[in-house]
């Protein structure tokens, strides 16, 4: 079997990686705003104005572009007013969706400040499911408007003289589910309603529609809802971005098996899909309008993350490795995706952090970001990856489970690039043949998942490749093929464990971290590394 490789063609620029697409998302649940982000300003842990210090420096060191908040479901029960005003007046109401009491302390203007201290972009997600088009309305003038009115005064008494100037507004969270169980239509007449006055009060807002997730489990309507919507929705100038969640799960956090570690990395295909249909239903019904695709709630959902323990679960190895590929196809996709939010940002589901009273870990999640980091607003290159590949089922399915590794792609019909000398294809990604399947359930289609995934960037004269090897076992020698360009020197970075379980934790808080590595060999337009198994690794590669 001949080394895989990954050809560079750095004269054939593509899209800008926007920086939203490494954001955050922050939700009233469990402890991820009580104790992960706000502790209040008598507290005896380090805080700037009631914000956590060391969470605020974690994601500053990150340059966290963007965090969504308040919700998620709690934000289809949440009303803006209860979170404004003197925090000792301010009502204590319960959380419908987590099951907790909410005590209101940390709201609108507590969360600017969150923003600003971190120097990113809020992103607010209005009330469709219990709230009202005058409601959000409001809630556009007290953060954004800035001429005389009752709201923008109160703003002021609050400690924000100055408008916020919220770009993005989310009509609505899930609305085909816990946002009010809509149909696509009558979510579209909704939309229209929220948005006409949402976008009157400030024309210079991006509204965020809700999208559906093809094979969601939680969605029934799941198939027709984007459709419904576009079809239904009369009005294109009010919708900016479509949002899509994709949640993962095979296996439990730490207690997985082989045949769950590279199930796992099927399922990025299906959210390529989602990618891919919803793509085409924005071009058919939008044709002269580009409206972006967000995936604004994405990650790992392990089954013992539950209600009853705030959704917190096991940070592993394998964990980051999805977050990377992930992370890959979002950059590969970033001639149409704008927006991408982590769930969730301290202590729940797929976090950066996890807190316990004053102490505070990383976990490989946070490493997977901050390795990848470079990414943001470099430019896409087009590039090639031959690798060797496995088969597996995409999660949910009843069809014979395929996961077998070690032959050659020729062996099995898997991709085999076009391009070792002429010009390459139209993305310069992999595109798996199998991808038709039969698309009526997800468990149904199996995809061909090659054993190295990347994706390409470059700033200046420095070109980023970031590379996970889904292989269980073989680390793979690779030729990285310069195409029209010479290297002048390669570093490296690399995060690997002896298994995908190991994790984090507070006794041992960098078990799982990047480190520094050895690039094997480095000629001209050639560099030879060895990507160990189960590994991120990312080449910084300085041109001449």
């Amino acid at each position: 079997m001949s080394r895989p490789k990954i050809s560079l063609w750095p004269a054939l620029p593509k899209s800008v990686i926007r920086p939203e697409i490494y954001g955050h998302f922050a939700e009233h649940l469990g402890r991820c705003i009580y104790e992960g982000v706000w502790v209040g300003e008598e507290a005896r842990l380090p805080n700037e104005n009631g914000l956590r210090l060391d969470v605020l420096a974690a994601l500053k060191h990150l340059r966290a572009p963007v965090v969504r908040w308040p919700g998620g479901c709690f934000a289809d029960d949440y009303h803006w007013r209860d979170g404004v005003g003197p925090r000792g007046e301010r009502p204590a109401t319960a959380n419908v969706w987590w099951r907790q009491g909410e005590p209101n302390e940390f709201g609108t203007n507590e969360f600017m400040r969150f923003c600003r201290a971190l120097g990113c972009q809020p992103y607010l997600c209005a009330n469709v499911g219990s709230g009202s088009p005058r409601e959000a309305r409001d809630w556009v003038e007290y953060c954004n408007f800035g001429g005389d009115s009752s709201l923008s005064a109160a703003r002021g008494r609050d400690g924000s003289p100055e408008p916020h100037g919220v770009k993005y507004w989310g009509v609505g969270n899930e609305n085909w589910g816990c946002g009010g169980r809509f149909s696509g239509g009558d979510y579209a007449k909704e939309f229209a309603r929220y948005g006409t006055y949402m976008k009157a009060m400030d024309p210079s807002i991006e509204l965020v529609a809700c999208g559906a997730s093809v094979g969601d489990r939680r969605n029934p309507m799941q198939n027709d809802w984007n459709h419904e919507f576009c079809a239904g929705m009369k009005h294109p100038d009010l919708v900016d971005h479509i949002a899509l969640h994709r949640h993962f799960s095979r296996g439990s956090g730490k207690d997985f098996s082989d045949s769950d570690f590279r199930g796992l990395f099927a399922d990025v295909f299906m959210l390529e899909r989602d990618l891919k249909l919803t793509e085409a239903l924005l071009s058919y019904h939008y044709p002269d309008k580009l409206v972006g695709i967000m995936v604004d709630e994405w990650g790992m959902w392990h089954p013992e993350a539950q209600i009853e323990n705030g959704l917190e679960q096991d940070h592993t190895l394998r964990d980051a490795l999805l977050a990377a590929s992930v992370l890959n196809l979002f950059n590969r996709w970033s001639h149409r995706v704008t927006m991408a939010n982590i769930a969730q940002t301290v202590n729940v589901l797929q976090c950066l952090a996890m807190t316990q009273g004053n102490r505070m870990f990383l976990t490989p999640t946070y490493y997977a970001f901050e390795m990848m980091r470079p990414h943001m607003g470099a430019r896409l290159i087009t590039h090639e990856t031959d690798s060797p590949s496995y088969f597996a089922n995409a999660s949910g399915g009843s069809g014979p489970k395929y996961s077998f590794e070690g032959l050659a792609p020729t062996d099995r019909g898997t991709f085999q690039s076009p391009i070792e000398t002429g010009a390459p294809t139209d993305r310069g990604t992999f595109q798996s043949p199998f991808e038709g399947g039969r698309p009526e359930g997800p468990g149904d289609v199996v995809f061909s998942v090659p054993l190295l995934d990347a994706s390409v960037s470059m700033a200046g004269k420095k070109v980023l490749v970031t590379v996970v090897n889904r292989s269980l076992d073989a680390d793979l020698e690779t030729v990285i093929q310069l195409r029209e360009a010479r290297a002048a020197s390669v570093s490296a970075k690399v995060m690997s464990a002896a298994d995908p379980r190991a994790a984090n934790s507070f006794a041992v808080p960098s078990g799982v971290a990047s480190k520094r590595a050895k690039v094997e060999a480095v000629e001209g337009g050639t560099i030879v590394h060895v990507f160990p198994r189960h590994s991120l690794t990312s080449l910084t590669i300085t041109l001449e």
